[in-house]
């Protein structure tokens, strides 16, 4: 027997296999996904621009309109998620950030900022007259404020708090004082 011969009997044997609907049909649809799933591996890199990736840049400490020229310059999205006052701090600077500087993503990604706020949060000062020193450090410290100078004077209540003032005013329960002001006590 010679190589035609075998191939003759071969490629016969398969035109009579593919003429049987139940055979073909399979394999075609076995044909079509594969390429399919070819084609979508293949297609996955550019739809999700795999490998275009940026630094994010360190924004904290920045103030927030020069943080939205970086973003721009990185083709990033800002998002303010949250604002919070630190005294220490200079008021619309960036505080926090996620993704932290450093780490990599795609153009157009979002960048969640938490800032100083402009304005301190104002809050209702207690009333402390009345309590005993150790007490009003303790209120004062659970409302968000500081105390500031501690004046003591003779008095029959020992270490009781006779008057609270801020930046020389008297101060009276229910007034509205800035978060982490200085009470001065009496």
């Amino acid at each position: 027997m010679d190589f035609k011969n075998i191939l003759g009997k071969v490629g016969g044997l398969f035109r009579r296999i593919w003429r049987i609907p139940y055979v073909r049909h399979p394999f075609l649809a076995l044909v079509l996904v594969l390429f399919l799933v070819v084609v979508a591996f293949y297609s996955l890199g550019i739809l999700t621009r795999h490998g275009d990736e940026y630094v994010v840049p360190d924004l904290c400490g920045q103030p927030l309109s020069e943080a939205y020229k970086i973003a721009d310059k990185y083709h990033l999205n800002l998002v303010l998620l949250d604002s919070s006052y630190v005294v220490t701090k200079r008021p619309g600077t960036v505080l926090q950030q996620q993704p932290v500087s450093g780490e990599k993503v795609k153009r157009g990604r979002h960048v969640f900022l938490s800032i100083n706020a402009c304005n301190p949060m104002m809050i209702q000062a207690p009333s402390l007259v009345g309590e005993t020193l150790r007490q009003a450090l303790i209120l004062l410290d659970q409302s968000g404020l500081q105390c500031g100078q501690l004046s003591f004077t003779p008095d029959i209540a020992l270490n009781s708090v006779l008057k609270q003032s801020y930046e020389g005013d008297e101060l009276l329960p229910g007034d509205k004082l800035p978060k982490g002001a200085f009470v001065d006590l009496l």
